[in-house]
């Protein structure tokens, strides 16, 4: 009845069944989780990726048939993988996941800042790129790499580089006057000057009327001396304005005075 098996069985049970009660399983699960992504970043996904590639040609044998092509198309995809994982750990993003903030530890996590650690770790970074490429595809890698000395050349004595910079710099200066034109702010306004003056000595012109002031108003007014009268002998008719009628009020009182 008692049975090896069945007595391991029930103590395993009867462990499982404890740990909620000794451990806490949210505590312990949160800085699991916390752990893997701050170690893996989103370079889970790429493990992902791998395991599922790996399963399904393990499930395909493939392995059997083509061991060189199998064999060179994984150090690929290898070299590949780890070339995007380190190019995560040059990116930041303002995400969190938990407690961890991919800001501080990158979107690599800690592995992939690993891989593109110092000068040498981005130069051997760069290398998994050349041997992803030279892995995968051979021949196209193989004629880039033999055309590439004569495309340098090329390129130098035709001063492809040097034109670009120039062309860039003059987009740069064109953009910069439009910007500057466009955007332009108003000056202070400087007053005219008058040839001849003082120097500084602005033009006062004459002010305009407005429509508040009061109206001019032409009122007849008969002069019988004047000898080109229209009406008649020794009278004629001028129109005068009523400033011109007090004028000649004021000034006839300072005569009579």
């Amino acid at each position: 009845m008692f049975r090896a098996e069945v007595v391991g069985i029930a103590i395993v049970a009867f462990t499982i069944a404890l740990i909620p009660f000794v451990v806490d399983v949210s505590v312990v699960f949160s800085e699991a989780r916390d752990w893997i992504v701050r170690t893996f970043g989103m370079g889970l996904f790429i493990v992902a990726g791998l395991s599922i590639a790996g399963g399904a040609a393990i499930s395909r044998r493939a392995h059997e048939r083509d061991v060189y092509n199998v064999a060179r198309r994984t150090i690929g995809i290898l070299a590949g993988s780890l070339f995007a994982w380190g190019a995560l750990g040059l990116n930041e993003a303002d995400w969190s996941l938990g407690n961890v903030s991919f800001r501080e530890v990158s979107l690599g996590g800690t592995i992939g800042q690993a891989l593109v650690a110092g000068a040498l770790g981005k130069l051997a970074w760069l290398s998994l790129a050349v041997i992803s490429a030279s892995f995968l595809a051979p021949g196209p890698s193989r004629w880039f790499l033999s055309n590439l000395p004569g495309w340098t050349r090329t390129a130098i004595e035709r001063r492809y580089a040097q034109r670009a910079a120039a062309a860039v710099a003059s987009a740069a200066v064109a953009t910069g006057r439009f910007v500057g034109f466009a955007f332009r702010r108003p000056g202070p306004v400087e007053p005219d000057v008058i040839i001849g003056a003082s120097d500084g000595q602005p033009i006062v012109g004459n002010a305009s009327p407005s429509f508040e002031t009061t109206q001019v108003v032409y009122r007849p007014s008969i002069d019988p001396a004047s000898p080109s009268s229209a009406v008649g002998s020794g009278a004629a008719a001028k129109f005068r304005h009523d400033g011109e009628l007090e004028e000649e009020v004021f000034t006839g009182a300072d005569e009579d005075l």
